[in-house]
């Protein structure tokens, strides 16, 4: 509840916000110009596709994005967003449990 949500809020760094509500409804309250690094942990297809269209315009030339249970059969739609996308995800090479990697490339590098 709210005494949780202020416990954790008030352990963040001040760079850090967090915002309450589900995606893409809660977007319209992330108030950031353009990212270099994501971390996308949404379980299902609907919500992930909401993340990927709202994220990669925002994100700069070289940035990366993580995406949480990619290439697990029990989050099918994870991968279903993916490729419906058209991303080439590939095994990060920090991931020990097997995190999905997306490199934002510039135009000219495509």
């Amino acid at each position: 509840g709210e005494a949780v949500f202020a416990r954790v809020v008030a352990a963040m760094p001040a760079n850090v916000k967090l915002i309450r509500g589900t995606f893409p409804e809660s977007a319209p309250q992330v108030d950031i110009g353009q990212v270099c690094f994501a971390h996308v942990d949404f379980d299902i297809e609907l919500s992930m596709t909401a993340a990927i269209d709202w994220l990669l315009p925002r994100m700069v030339s070289g940035g990366i994005v993580i995406f949480d249970d990619w290439s697990k059969p029990a989050m099918p739609g994870v991968d279903i967003a993916i490729a419906k996308a058209g991303l080439e995800v590939r095994l990060s090479p920090a991931s020990s449990s097997g995190f999905g990697e997306f490199e934002v490339l510039s135009e000219s590098a495509e």
